[in-house]
């Protein structure tokens, strides 16, 4: 199998080179791997394909590594999640895409940077509502991976990372299963709960950008007799004049 053989290659680059040996082929190596995975015939891979798939993958975001993958960048783990987000986008199939948020999640859970962990919890936190079962349950595991490697609990996590609870709302509209399912998944109550606790940073961002159907959303989603209502209540008097 040519992908397996692939997959044992890189695994033998990456557990007998020093970092120092791969300096600037981050794009060459993520490119590589990014055939192995998305390729359609990953589709019925064997259990061996997902290990070694999984070892690649974790040697390969090791610090050492990484850093040296993306030379002259202000962030490695910046770099590579970015590249780990237009993956989600263009993985064909389950397999890919649940290896992808492991990868993710993996980054999140040793961050350098606050922006870095935030990008990770932002892109796992918006598969929680995937239909395929597969998928959310690898998107959850790994948010709590992340919350265990901060010895802290889910709710906890997200609670002190609230622009996570921003981007559940702001996407009432595009994504409307997901502050039902990120209700569920991270703090174990209903939707209306949730919403109403990311309220102090939702509604600041959605009046900004004076998205009246996503403010509708959320009026409707917390039961709010009215829009205008929702504003009063908060202390956007103006702004209900207007709504």
């Amino acid at each position: 199998d040519v992908q397996i053989a692939v997959l044992q290659s890189l695994r033998i680059v990456f557990s007998s080179c020093h970092p120092k040996e791969v300096a600037g082929s981050g794009t060459f190596l993520i490119e590589l791997l990014d055939w192995v995975l998305n390729d359609e015939g990953s589709k019925g891979k064997s259990k061996r394909f997902h290990a070694i798939s999984s070892e690649v993958v974790q040697q390969m975001v090791s610090k050492p590594f990484l850093e040296e993958m993306f030379p002259g960048v202000k962030s490695s783990e910046f770099s590579f999640l970015q590249r780990m987000r237009s993956d989600l986008q263009k993985s064909k199939t389950p397999v890919a895409k649940q290896l992808i948020l492991r990868v993710i999640a993996s980054v999140g859970a040793t961050p350098h940077s606050q922006d870095c962990l935030l990008i990770a919890l932002v892109l796992l936190v918006g598969f929680l509502d995937n239909r395929d079962w597969r998928i959310k349950s690898a998107a959850a595991r790994g948010l709590k991976h992340i919350a265990d490697a901060n010895q802290t609990s889910l709710a906890s996590l997200i609670s002190k990372n609230p622009r996570t609870l921003e981007y559940i709302g702001r996407n009432l509209v595009n994504k409307p299963r997901l502050a039902r399912e990120a209700a569920d998944v991270l703090f174990n109550l209903d939707e209306k709960s949730l919403l109403v606790l990311s309220m102090p940073f939702v509604l600041p961002t959605l009046i900004e950008l004076q998205d009246t159907k996503a403010l509708e959303a959320l009026a409707n989603s917390v039961q709010a007799s009215s829009l205008s209502e929702m504003l009063l209540e908060y202390g956007y008097h103006a702004m209900a004049e207007i709504f």
